[in-house]
């Protein structure tokens, strides 16, 4: 079962750079920088990453292409400051053809992280005025979230908004709190219900990352719940089975819903409503936890071991759909980060983006189970006729 969902347009004019972000680092905070890259979710082309562009820098003139680089190609230079981004070699060269920069740009060029106790004002050519974030502070999570905001702001203004006015175009984007899906619900940016929609999502999973990874580790503590002969096995797997495939049926009927739909961007009844749109998403990770549960159910049951394999084939009953919920989620959480880009690059064009929700049974791991609960019941049969 697949459902296809899609939608959301705008007229926009293009952009001149040749990069929304240029990063800037010492090698020591790589790890720190590439989840800030890896979390916004932006194209590759969008944001310049020297690991994803090796291919391209081989044999180049580096000294000549990083001048140009974070002097002219990038709308802004995120530098992540630290006591060795003070003092590499690499790192002053970036820092200087990005301060000629600054001397002719009105604005924010310049958008400085600090990793450690380093102030700006000890960093060769930064000035200690610049407003700055606290990475360690803020996490990764945060610095995207600023970033993603900050690049919102300047593609409205490229667009044509007016940064001072009361018209001006902001976009929708991922939130991580309460206070953001209501600021997004108040306020309603453009595509403000791709955005309300999505915080849910990525909101209620982050909220289950303790359960979630018990779920990959395969453990669940233990429920009270107890089966000591086959007849109990058999009648538990029937019900598990039975339980995830009716989850996914039902989750099917709810992406039929109008609330569903506009939330990808559809125009009909509900889609000026923002409280449709959070329930919609809430049931929506409601069968999310269900199909998580439905696993923790089954190995929180205390057996005989010879049921074990029997009991964690069915538990993983629900890794198929889990997986395509999540693919689900990342995807729609992509296409609300790309979206301000993506208008912008249409030029007036429609944007038609096509999300699977996809949620198949696993028909081999089913075969597995009947198997395993098959060879218990011959074997059982065996050994009566032995008596």
């Amino acid at each position: 079962m697949t459902e296809e969902v899609a939608g959301a347009q705008s007229e926009t004019k293009s952009v001149e750079y040749k990069y929304d972000i240029a990063v800037s680092f010492a090698g020591e905070q790589r790890l720190y920088v590439e989840e800030v890259v890896r979390a916004l979710n932006l194209p590759k082309d969008r944001v310049f990453y020297d690991a994803d562009y090796r291919a391209e820098m081989w044999g180049e003139e580096l000294t000549e292409v990083f001048t140009l680089l974070y002097r002219d190609e990038a709308r802004y230079v995120v530098m992540f400051i630290s006591r060795e981004y003070a003092e590499k070699e690499w790192c002053i060269l970036e820092r200087r053809a990005a301060l000629r920069r600054r001397m002719t740009t009105k604005g924010a060029y310049i958008l400085p992280i600090r990793l450690d106790g380093t102030k700006l004002d000890e960093v060769e050519g930064l000035l200690g005025s610049i407003g700055d974030l606290d990475g360690l502070r803020e996490g990764v999570a945060g610095v995207t979230d600023c970033l993603r905001q900050k690049l919102a702001l300047a593609l409205s203004e490229a667009k044509g908004g007016n940064k001072d006015g009361d018209d001006e175009q902001k976009f929708g984007q991922i939130v991580h709190d309460a206070a953001g899906l209501t600021a997004l619900a108040d306020e309603r940016p453009h595509s403000w219900q791709w955005a309300l929609f999505g915080s849910v999502l990525i909101q209620r999973r982050e909220a289950l990352g303790v359960e979630l990874k018990d779920h990959a580790l395969g453990f669940a503590p233990q429920s009270g719940e107890r089966i000591t002969d086959l007849p109990d096995l058999v009648q538990l797997v029937k019900n598990s089975m039975n339980d995830v495939q009716q989850n996914s049926f039902k989750l099917v009927k709810l992406v039929e819903t109008p609330a569903f739909r506009a939330a990808l961007g559809e125009p009909n009844d509900v889609a000026d409503d923002p409280e449709s749109i959070l329930h919609v998403a809430h049931r929506v990770m409601d069968h999310y936890e269900r199909f998580l549960h439905l696993a923790r159910r089954v190995r929180g049951v205390a057996s005989p071991s010879d049921y074990v394999d029997t009991l964690d084939s069915c538990a993983r009953l629900s890794d198929l759909p889990m997986k395509g919920m999540n693919q689900f989620i990342d995807q729609y959480a992509r296409v609300v980060a790309e979206m301000p880009q993506r208008l912008i690059d249409a030029g007036g064009e429609n944007i038609i983006e096509q999300i699977a929700l996809p949620l198949n049974m696993d028909n081999d791991l089913l075969e597995t189970v009947l198997g395993q609960l098959q060879a218990l019941i011959d074997e059982a049969n065996n050994e009566d006729e032995d008596y």
